[in-house]
């Protein structure tokens, strides 16, 4: 049976609404909020999130202070780990058979936050100096994905000397209402496995003693 028409059935128990876009994942790890759901769709047990309509406003800022957490995210790739922990401070780790070498701060602070449609970005100053040219500094675009509901490391680039960007899906992030297109009201998430933000943190946060950073030439 089409997977429409199967939804179309259930409908009457377990959706209050026919007009949904629906998606099912495997495995998420975060889903939007709103009303939770349990469906069985081929032998198997999903949790879905049908989204409230919410009357209530909040400011951007405001909203994306109650996202944060203290997770912070790693990214290997043939030379670097890039170390991001939002809200705190980006680094470029230079890691030889599991152990660090080596450490450029990119950025210690925030200096300012900006709010797009569909994106944040983040301003981070005061890194290490950089060749005589001053402190480095990057910008971090967050972004969200309507594929997947997992971290997305989307790539890192040196603009300027000693000034870089960097993108990155971070899954609670994504119920910011600056998404809009990913929070769309009837857009109903359902996923077979959520994996609680304590495992999430665990899978992507790298070892405390990689995490240490300090100002220098």
């Amino acid at each position: 049976m089409p997977l429409i028409f199967y939804l179309i059935s259930l409908t009457s128990s377990q959706f209050p609404f026919l007009n949904y876009d629906i998606q099912f994942e495997e495995k998420c790890y975060t889903l939007p909020t709103g009303e939770l759901y349990n469906v069985d769709y081929n032998g198997k047990t999903y949790h879905c999130s049908i989204p409230i309509h919410k009357n209530t406003t909040i400011s951007n800022e405001d909203q994306f202070e109650a996202l944060r957490h203290p997770t912070c995210y790693a990214y290997d790739d043939t030379y670097f780990r890039y170390v991001l922990c939002p809200g705190r401070n980006v680094t470029q780790q230079r890691i030889i058979s599991n152990t660090k070498v080596g450490e450029i701060v990119l950025g210690s602070s925030v200096q300012s936050v900006k709010y797009g449609h569909n994106y944040i970005k983040e301003i981070y100053t005061d890194g290490n100096l950089c060749l005589g040219l001053g402190r480095r500094s990057i910008e971090v675009k967050y972004f969200c994905s309507e594929k997947t509901l997992s971290p997305v490391f989307g790539g890192v680039e040196e603009t300027e000397p000693c000034k870089y960007t960097l993108q990155w899906q971070i899954p609670h992030f994504c119920n910011h209402q600056v998404f809009d297109e990913f929070n769309t009201e009837n857009k109903v998430r359902c996923c077979k496995s959520v994996i609680k933000e304590d495992s999430m943190r665990a899978m992507t946060k790298v070892p405390t003693d990689l995490l240490h950073t300090s100002k220098g030439s």
